[in-house]
């Protein structure tokens, strides 16, 4: 699967979302994981956001394949989670409009996340269901915040 060199991106003090008009962000069922990812990351503190501290609190702990070719610190555009856009198109616009703030930190795959975050803290995977089921679909991406993370090999 061909992904952009130099893709787009807008993210939320801890969630991002991807955009890229000719591609999507690798989906976890593509490629096994352990084939796919160069490193992870350990959340150790609770990651900023929109999501109520609770519901944050659940990541810290969780360890999270990060795909290699996104597998270092990066700075990236970003909207909130909840008061964001919805659409890749909305993303677009809130970028071209200005609407967005940047953050340092490491992006993963949001299904991925929220099925291991699922696993540990089923209430904390249905407030996402219920509050922002659109980070459920394939081909999203979280960015969690570089000061809330740690790397593993």
């Amino acid at each position: 699967m061909k992904t952009p060199a130099n893709p787009a991106h807008a993210l939320d003090g801890g969630i991002a979302i991807w955009l890229h008009a000719e591609s999507r962000w690798p989906a976890a069922s593509d490629v096994p994981l352990e084939a796919s990812c160069s490193m992870h990351i350990r959340i150790k503190s609770i990651p900023p956001g929109e999501a109520p501290a609770n519901i944050r609190q659940e990541w810290v702990g969780l360890v999270i394949p990060v795909p290699p070719r996104v597998s270092q610190r990066r700075t990236f555009l970003g909207t909130g989670v909840l008061s964001g856009p919805k659409s890749r198109l909305g993303a677009l616009f809130a970028i071209l409009l200005g609407r967005t703030q940047r953050e340092v930190g490491y992006m993963v795959e949001s299904k991925t996340a929220l099925e291991l975050l699922a696993a540990r803290s089923p209430e904390a995977a249905d407030w996402w269901r219920q509050n922002a089921p659109h980070f459920f679909e394939p081909g999203r991406p979280f960015v969690f915040s570089g000061d809330s993370c740690e790397e593993l090999p």
